[in-house]
């Protein structure tokens, strides 16, 4: 099954297969789904369940996107972000592991809308506000995740 949305330029595509490795069934139907809209699958959450009474399945939630659009932060912070004009904030693609980032706890398909009392309009308003921070300054990020604004704090 295929769900998709349409936020500007963005394509939000939900997959879920059954069957013998249901996981690569899924990743490669992703692929070709964005393929056919000039885009890459950029997935922020998978999930898969393995059970002998019933056929295994896979669930991908992803994002189809020109990767042109993928702005990335310092490897210490761990950020991908999608640089897009219908977002107002920082949309977080990948958190990569053992960062900055990933300690605070954000993932995938948040969105960061303040940093350190700094409103945050734009990736490019975060990327400005990372740039200043300092080795040992304790931040304080407000996001928005699913239907909930949460309060992360992280220490670079």
């Amino acid at each position: 099954m295929v769900c998709k949305g349409l936020a500007g330029a963005v394509v939000m595509v939900t997959f879920v297969m059954t069957g013998c490795d249901p996981m690569v069934k899924a990743e490669n139907k992703a692929k070709e789904a964005c393929a056919k809209e000039g885009l890459q699958p950029y997935i922020y959450d998978r999930e898969s369940t393995h059970n002998a009474f019933a056929a295994n399945t896979a669930m991908l939630r992803l994002h189809c996107i020109d990767p042109n659009d993928v702005v990335h932060t310092p490897a210490s912070v761990g950020l991908e972000l999608l640089a897009s004009e219908t977002v107002k904030g920082a949309m977080v693609l990948q958190v990569l592991p053992g960062t900055a980032a990933a300690k605070a706890g954000l993932a995938g398909n948040d969105v960061v809308y303040q940093y350190a009392d700094k409103p945050i309009a734009t990736v490019n308003d975060l990327v400005s506000a990372i740039s200043t921070a300092k080795s040992g300054d304790e931040i304080e990020l407000r996001i928005h995740r699913g239907k909930q604004d949460l309060t992360l704090t992280t220490r670079f």
